[in-house]
């Protein structure tokens, strides 16, 4: 039987596979174009030395987690502390400078 687990623990992972090594991630604020014309803009957290342009890459996630995030769509703007986009709904993405 699978043991489930959280996203925070998947997501912190090492290559052993045990949740109690942590991985240190270094954060990058992106905006990401959806396929409705929404944009979201926030803090994706990658590994040290990987670009943002490889968290599409990632065969194994259907998702990208996006913390300290505002979803914008043509009438409203929405801040939220987390949103998890499915990558396939995904236009564009780019990194924006540091705040």
């Amino acid at each position: 039987m699978k043991q489930k687990v959280s996203l925070e623990e998947r997501t912190s992972r090492s290559t052993t596979g045990l949740a109690s090594e942590r991985v240190s991630r270094e954060d990058r604020l992106v905006a990401l174009r959806l396929v409705d014309g929404s944009e979201i803009r926030g803090t994706v957290h990658i590994l040290p030395g990987s670009r943002v342009f490889d968290l599409l890459n990632r065969g194994a996630d259907s998702f990208i987690a996006v913390t300290d995030a505002t979803m914008s769509t043509s009438a409203t703007t929405e801040p939220t502390s987390f949103i998890a986009v499915n990558k396939a709904h995904i236009v564009a993405l780019w990194e924006l400078p540091d705040r």
